[in-house]
């Protein structure tokens, strides 16, 4: 069984959200806040996470809302967990 330090046990899960066009606000923020409040309920940042789209450019919700997005290639970089946010024209 490997050793893990206090450090590594302490360090950060980070997660990358790829976002699609058109994804549901709803999907990614009920992904999002549940990490958000766990953050403050252990005063400490246990999950970090990442928005990414494929060319780095923001991506608008179905609603419209524009989320800014890091290029996916260096966002995936020490990424612990991956996520793909689409809506209901994913398949185009």
């Amino acid at each position: 069984m490997a050793m893990t330090s206090d450090a590594d046990r302490n360090k950060p899960c980070t997660i990358v959200f790829i976002l699609v066009e058109g994804l549901s606000m709803m999907s990614l923020a009920s992904a999002v806040e549940p990490l958000r409040a766990l953050n403050r309920i252990v005063n400490r940042e246990a999950y970090r996470w990442r928005l990414a789209s494929l060319d780095g450019f923001p991506v608008s919700a179905s609603n419209g809302i524009p989320l800014p997005a890091e290029r996916a290639e260096d966002a995936l970089d020490g990424a612990d967990y991956v996520f793909v946010c689409g809506g209901l024209r994913i398949q185009a």
